[in-house]
């Protein structure tokens, strides 16, 4: 589950962060890196936890033929 950070909620803080994941054959997380960053650290921080957090949470239910790299936008905008 993605959250906004309250911080970056309170000071307005939106923008795309771009992850480039490294998925091992036995589903692990072997690398995970920002390659576009949001402007703000705290989003590119949240959107790497929402990473770890997704790839944990799935580690037993997928099964990539080898290893994966996955490059994946999380987008971060404020309802006005």
């Amino acid at each position: 589950m993605r959250v906004y950070p309250p911080i970056a909620r309170r000071l307005g803080q939106e923008g795309i962060v771009t992850l480039l994941l490294e998925i091992g054959a036995n589903g692990d997380l072997r690398g995970l890196a920002v390659r576009q960053s949001s402007g703000h650290a705290v989003l590119d921080q949240a959107a790497q936890q929402l990473a770890r957090n997704a790839v944990s949470a799935l580690r037993g239910q997928l099964s990539p033929p080898g290893e994966s790299r996955l490059e994946i936008p999380v987008a971060y905008r404020l309802d006005r």
